[in-house]
């Protein structure tokens, strides 16, 4: 940590003989930052790999560059030019958020918004369609701890129709259940989530009063799609990842969307398929460990507990899972659904009892060995040895089996 802060100091230390808005009229005008100029030359290498890099070097600098200036001072950049250059845009709209609605930017604004009107060809999505739309996510990423002013408006509501009947089209495309789509469905989603959280209810009164409705038709349209598209093959855990966020800020709408009940129920069902896919898998990075998190926010929060009451005999395996959130989320479950299961065997189990001692078969009732085992087969001191988490907590989950009264 301390090598990584010394290593930002000393690129930031580059930029101390700029004064502050000569900065930005070299970067954003000039395309240019003097003895540094090879960070804007490498936006436009062959390499994704140094595009990324140099994106995140120069994200750290304009943000320092930001922060040291007034509103007034940044109302006075010109950023007419970087349209041409929409990495550098988006890498100055991603450290500038707190002045996303200064009127300088409007013209910018409205550009990427005309460009995503009137696509059709699939080449055209894929192309300068996600280049538009992520600038036009960007500029909806709006920084709601700093006040909105109240003439402040995104995109002119004639044009922002024409945007969403465009967008509404890409689904339709020949190349959508393709790999390549991929990032174009994400950022659909994406669209409709920052909408969402950062325009309806902050600066949309002057749209059409079902221009919210569409865009929840949209962003469902999409997460049900996706959803779908996830379990059908090779898991895209990017693609899972927006999808599953994108259906839990839904849900809080979900009496607003029309076509919600006819299409909740293949949703559910491919939520759980998920879920039982991801409880078998190893959580061994990150996007894996980011996907568990919110799948299983999504089982608790947005999926009625009936729905995965058929999975009841499954779910007794999973408490041994890998991952400490299907594992927090499964004995959840089980622990609503055993006491009623409980009571009806313990019926099931009377009504059966032999009128004769030696009568009939073994009709003891038994835990789950799965659960004796959790108990029986763990090694506190391999434990504190190898820090087997995963063992531990699947051990003391008992505690939970107790207060359900499972023993």
């Amino acid at each position: 940590m301390a090598f990584k802060s010394t290593a930002i100091s000393r690129i930031l230390n580059l930029f101390d003989d700029y004064a502050k808005t000569d900065f930005f009229t070299d970067l954003l005008e000039n395309g240019n930052l003097k003895s540094s100029s090879y960070l804007v030359d490498l936006l436009n290498s062959s390499s994704n790999v140094l595009k990324f890099y140099s994106a995140r070097i120069l994200n750290l600098v304009i943000r320092s560059r930001v922060e040291q200036l007034t509103l007034k001072e940044f109302e006075s950049l010109n950023f007419t030019k970087t349209f041409k250059s929409p990495l550098l845009l988006a890498v100055t709209l991603l450290s500038s958020k707190q002045y996303l609605t200064a009127p300088n930017l409007d013209r910018v604004r409205n550009q990427a918004g005309a460009s995503l009107v009137g696509l059709r060809r699939s080449s055209d999505f894929l192309g300068t369609g996600l280049e538009n739309l992520i600038l036009l996510n960007l500029f909806m990423d709006l920084d709601l701890d700093f006040e909105v002013p109240q003439s402040f408006q995104l995109i002119p509501p004639q044009r922002f129709t024409m945007i969403l009947n465009s967008l509404g089209g890409w689904m339709d495309s020949d190349l959508a259940y393709e790999d390549e789509f991929v990032p174009a469905r994400i950022c659909l989603m994406e669209f409709v989530e920052k909408y969402i959280k950062g325009v309806y209810y902050v600066c949309d009164t002057n749209y059409p009063a079902d221009f919210i409705l569409k865009v929840f038709e949209l962003g469902f349209r999409v997460v049900c799609d996706s959803l779908s598209l996830v379990n059908s093959g090779e898991t895209h855990l990017s693609l899972a990842y927006v999808a599953l966020k994108l259906l839990n800020l839904l849900n809080e709408y979900k009496d607003n969307i029309d076509s919600w009940n006819e299409s909740i129920d293949d949703v559910y069902n491919d939520v759980i398929e998920l879920f039982i896919k991801q409880a078998e898998v190893p959580p061994v990075s990150q996007p894996i460990k980011l996907v568990n998190q919110i799948l299983c926010r999504v089982i608790t929060r947005a999926i009625p507990p009936n729905r995965i009451k058929d999975q009841y005999e499954n779910l007794y395996k999973f408490v041994g899972s890998r991952s400490f959130d299907i594992q927090r989320t499964v004995v959840s479950l089980l622990r609503s659904f055993i006491p009623e299961i409980q009571d009806a065997l313990v019926v099931e189990a009377t009504l059966s009892k032999p009128s004769v001692e030696g009568d009939g078969a073994d009709n003891d009732c038994k835990l789950p060995s799965i659960l004796i085992d959790n108990i029986k087969t763990i090694d506190f001191e391999d434990y504190l040895e190898n820090e087997d988490h995963a063992q531990v907590y699947s051990y003391l989950w008992r505690s939970e089996w107790k207060e359900a009264g499972c023993f």
